[in-house]
């Protein structure tokens, strides 16, 4: 939304600290495991 609003200049990569990069990619990592365990289980279960 960001890049779309031309605001991606204004991100300062230095103001992330490493808390939030790893809660980021905690994120990332186990909320794709849980939307690919669903879709596997939906193609598997619905009609």
């Amino acid at each position: 939304m960001a890049l779309a609003l031309g605001e991606a200049g204004d991100v300062r990569p230095a103001a992330f600290s490493a808390d939030s990069l790893l809660a980021f990619g905690y994120l990332v990592v186990f909320g794709s495991w849980v939307a690919f365990t669903a879709y596997a289980w939906l193609l598997q279960n619905a009609p």
